[in-house]
């Protein structure tokens, strides 16, 4: 994920639930790492509006919250780019599998967006 941001040039992750938020955020060591979710959680009172109004973002999506995506989040961005996959696998099954997106603002305010 830190080399798809520096890659990317993106400012800021996120994580499309706040349970792979605050894994991710640890993981990396990042408090920064936001959630955009539909449902209310903590990362909706934590996350700045104002501060994130135009940056460009990493996405790490989990295949359940592939709807978040796809309704949520895609509507608010130019561009959309997947651009890398990580399967979790246990005992040589896959487990599930996360994707990896760039996420270009279309310079829309966030607020528009339903709960963030």
């Amino acid at each position: 994920m830190a080399k798809a941001k520096a890659d990317y040039d993106a400012k800021f992750v996120v994580a499309s639930d706040r349970r792979a938020a605050s894994q991710l955020a640890f993981a990396l060591q990042d408090p920064t790492v936001e959630c955009f979710e539909d449902k209310m959680s903590q990362f909706s009172f934590w996350l700045n509006k104002e501060q994130r109004k135009g940056q460009d973002a990493i996405i790490l999506v989990d295949e359940p919250q592939s709807r978040a995506l796809n309704s949520v989040i895609r509507p608010k961005f130019r561009s959309v780019e997947l651009i890398g996959a990580i399967p979790i696998t246990r005992l040589g099954k896959i487990l599930t599998t996360y994707q990896v997106y760039s996420l270009v603002f279309d310079r829309s305010p966030l607020s528009n967006l339903p709960i963030l």
